[in-house]
């Protein structure tokens, strides 16, 4: 989940241990990846941002690409509008 650009979690270890970790696997059952995603900060990375925002964007296409669903949140703070959002989605 990215909140800002403060929480960076690489999603693909995560989902990996349903698949080698036997335990998990015995008592617990992926049904999909829900990306949370801060609409303001993706427009801005999405955009070219600069310095933290640029650092990032690796790491939302990463978390967006393993996403079956993606919720945007913040979507009333996005510069630019209904435009700003559309570009986003």
């Amino acid at each position: 989940v990215l909140k800002g650009f403060h929480c960076r979690l690489q999603v693909g270890p995560v989902v990996q241990t349903f698949f080698t970790d036997f335990e998990v696997q015995r008592n617990f059952q992926i049904d999909g990846c829900v990306c949370v995603c801060d609409a303001r900060s993706l427009s801005r990375a999405l955009s070219g941002g600069h310095g933290e925002e640029a650092e990032a964007l690796p790491l939302i296409q990463e978390q967006l690409a393993l996403a079956d669903r993606v919720l945007l949140s913040k979507v009333d703070v996005v510069e630019g509008g209904e435009a700003g959002v559309e570009r986003v989605r």
